[in-house]
């Protein structure tokens, strides 16, 4: 339900995106210091720094309380 936002403030980031269930590719997308990426629901998603790096994460829901696990699919991690 919850659409995801990251912004990238310094470093290099590495972003696997899957969509759930209706997709067997994993996607992959380089962000740099500067960039910003929408993941919308029904995605699963991952990070990997390349380098030491620094990112603000912000969610549409809140993620207190019982909120955030209610909205969280747990699966097996991304192979990259």
């Amino acid at each position: 339900k919850s659409t995801q936002y990251t912004y990238v403030i310094s470093g290099g980031i590495e972003l696997f995106l899957k969509k759930i269930k209706t997709d067997n590719k994993t996607r992959q997308i380089i962000l740099k210091k500067g960039q910003f990426v929408t993941i919308p629901p029904g995605f699963i998603h991952t990070y990997k720094a390349i380098i030491p790096s620094m990112m603000l994460d912000m969610t549409t829901l809140s993620r207190e309380g019982r909120g955030y696990e209610n909205d969280t699919v747990r699966v097996d991690s991304l192979k990259f």
